[in-house]
């Protein structure tokens, strides 16, 4: 993917080690490519670099990086939260849970009213 050398691929994917260094390469492409990458990949470190990606100058490497973000599947903490909530026997794992859910529930009403 880089343009002044080849990635090593292991287990079928280039590492992400070396697709966050291709976040920087000069080429709008390879940058933009490698922020696709990453959300393929699935990796929760991902998350920081492609913060950083939405501040690219080109518009298709911040296109591609809000496409990442999509794939990471970041609403998957929201279902093992609720199931903590409802079934977890601690009160204090139960009350953990529900102060997380009502963070992420605020900051998603906090948009939506930036939105509006």
């Amino acid at each position: 993917m880089g343009s002044k050398n080849k990635q090593v691929i292991i287990n079928g994917r280039i590492p992400i080690e070396a697709l966050v260094r291709d976040l920087k390469d000069r080429s709008e492409y390879v940058r933009a490519k490698a922020a696709e990458a990453l959300g393929k990949h699935g990796d929760a470190r991902a998350a920081e670099p492609l913060i950083k990606a939405l501040k690219d100058k080109s518009e298709i490497v911040r296109r591609e990086a809000i496409e990442a973000f999509g794939r990471l599947e970041y609403y998957r903490v929201v279902e093992p939260l609720i199931e903590a909530l409802v079934h977890d026997e601690s009160v204090y794992v139960r009350a953990r849970a529900a102060e997380v859910l009502e963070t992420l529930i605020g900051a998603l009403e906090m948009v939506k009213q930036q939105c509006s």
